[in-house]
């Protein structure tokens, strides 16, 4: 059985797709994945213009700051495996649009 491949494009790198009746969503965590890198550059530009350490994030979500330092070098093969990867990412993302926004 194909998948349907790429139904719904929910953000800039989450996508759903359908196989035997389950519902899979997973992020395109690649080099290849524009939009990602767009908005890891995008953040870690906002996280340091805010003058927010990666310290901070990492006692905030119990990620470590080497991950933290990983997402923002664009380094994914460091990062730890699927379903991790995109939690830690998202995370980060959260951590630093969150802070900004009581700035």
């Amino acid at each position: 059985m194909s998948y349907s491949h790429i139904l719904y494009e929910f953000d800039l790198i989450t996508y759903l797709l359908f196989k035997n009746n389950a519902i899979w969503i997973f992020m395109d965590v690649s080099k290849n994945n524009t939009d990602l890198i767009n908005k890891i550059e995008k953040v870690s530009e906002l996280r340091k213009s805010i003058s927010l350490e990666l310290r901070t994030i990492a006692n905030k979500t119990n990620i470590s700051t080497s991950i933290l330092k990983s997402i923002e070098s664009l380094k994914f093969d460091k990062l730890p495996p699927y379903p991790m990867k995109e939690s830690f990412i998202n995370q980060y993302f959260n951590e630093v649009e969150n802070r900004d926004d009581q700035e």
